[in-house]
């Protein structure tokens, strides 16, 4: 079947009947303490992954997002969903148009109770969303094709990854630091201070609104969060905090699942760059991750980050000479401390660690994949999607007559104190490889 490409991305909003106006609250687990319709919201709101009943071949993948009392927002993504490293239902090339706009009847049965709205495809018409608890259905169609898929639930690659399983890894020069181990818990406290939040530990995990004793300088920071789930909030009010590396520079933690993929949103360093693609999964399904390879600014060069949200590249050597909204710290060359953004939301993080590095050298660019398969974790399969990037070799730096060394990215050549910008090898991969 032949996709379109040329829709525009739209605004999508499948308004309902609400069941009964909901409460803006952030709901935190267990969830058998929230009231029913919010549970209903959460089992209905996620992934969606299928097939073309006429053709098995043809994948599609969709995102169903719970906008409280007001009914569901849908994305259709042709090919299947966005690919991540290790898991399965991917397909869908990010190059490729996301199908948004207003078109078409939908039903969505909610507690035997059905729901008319309208739904938005480019091609594609929503025809019901069935089932009851977790285990949800959504029917789509075309002008020749109907569609069926299934609610499916997946995680980062890097989840749970702990500090204990790198060590082998860790470069002379480089020290493997805990930061938080849910285990050692309120032992871990020791190393975090009050920033905005006097706080420091909730649900078990380690509480928005603090900071590290230490202060740091270059690093990779593996760090998981626990969003709430609030569907009658909106924006930046959907569980919002941030990690901030030196106080200064905001990876940007929400619940955007779903949504475009802005500046403001998971994956974004915030009024700095929005993320490549939108790699959110949905809040209290699982915890998100963030692998971050950071490198500082000096008296010279501006800083850099290279991010991996749920172990999908969003920031690739990404240049931050600014400093977002909300940072503690003024732009400068000293080390800082690591902060957790207090934002009003209930965000939890967990299994944090850090490989610090005095070195521009001791740190190479790897991947969260190159990080699993050294701590013997799923093999050394490729990052999945349209391109897989991989660093410039030694043999063809010293061959295109550069010298000097790389940085914490990998992918800057250093030479008499400047940074030259470099194009990084690339690999043309089928998107659902």
């Amino acid at each position: 079947m032949t996709f379109q490409s040329s829709i525009r991305f739209g605004v999508l909003s499948l308004l309902g009947m609400a069941a009964g106006a909901l409460a803006q609250s952030d709901y935190m687990p267990p969830m058998s303490g929230w009231p029913a319709a919010i549970q209903t919201a959460w089992q209905v709101q996620g992934e969606y992954y299928g097939s073309q009943v006429q053709d098995t071949t043809q994948h599609v993948g969709a995102w169903v997002i719970s906008r409280g009392g007001t009914g569901y927002s849908l994305v259709i993504l042709p090919g299947g969903l966005l690919s991540l490293p290790g898991q399965p239902y991917g397909g869908w090339n990010p190059v490729n148009t996301r199908y948004q706009g207003a078109s078409g009847p939908l039903t969505v049965t909610l507690n035997g109770v059905a729901m008319t709205g309208t739904t938005s495809t480019g091609g594609f018409t929503s025809d019901s969303l069935t089932g009851s608890g977790e285990n949800r259905t959504l029917y789509v169609h075309t002008a020749s094709a109907r569609y069926v898929l299934q609610r499916v639930k997946r995680q980062s690659p890097t989840l749970g990854l702990k500090y204990t399983q790198v060590a082998n890894i860790v470069p002379t020069g480089s020290t493997l630091l805990s930061l938080f181990d849910s285990a050692t818990g309120t032992a871990d406290l020791t190393k975090w201070v009050a920033g905005e939040n006097a706080v420091q530990l909730k649900y078990g995990l380690l509480y928005r609104g603090i900071k590290t004793s230490q202060k740091f300088n270059r690093y990779f920071l593996h760090i998981e969060f626990l969003s709430c789930f609030n569907p009658t909030a909106t924006g930046q009010g959907r569980a919002n905090s941030g990690v901030y590396a030196q106080g200064r520079y905001e990876s940007q933690v929400l619940d955007s699942f779903g949504l475009s993929g802005a500046v403001d949103e998971y994956g974004g360093l915030y009024s700095i760059q929005a993320p490549s693609v939108n790699a959110e999964l949905p809040p209290q399904v699982t915890r998100q991750t963030y692998d971050i390879y950071f490198t500082p600014r000096t008296s010279s060069a501006a800083a850099y980050f290279t991010v991996y949200a749920n172990g999908v590249k969003v920031q690739d050597s990404t240049v931050a000479n600014i400093t977002g909204t909300g940072a503690y710290i003024s732009l400068g060359t000293t080390d800082e401390a690591l902060y957790l953004q207090n934002h009003g939301n209930e965000v939890v993080f967990a299994n944090a660690w850090m490989i610090t590095s005095a070195t521009t050298q001791s740190l190479p660019y790897t991947g969260p994949n190159s990080i699993l398969a050294a701590a013997g974790i799923g093999g050394t399969s490729p990052i999945k999607g349209s391109l897989l990037i991989r660093p410039l070799s030694r043999k063809k730096i010293d061959a295109l007559g550069f010298g000097g060394t790389l940085d914490l990215m990998g992918r800057k050549i250093i030479r008499n104190g400047k940074i030259l910008s470099m194009q990084p090898t690339v690999l043309n991969v089928p998107a659902n490889h």
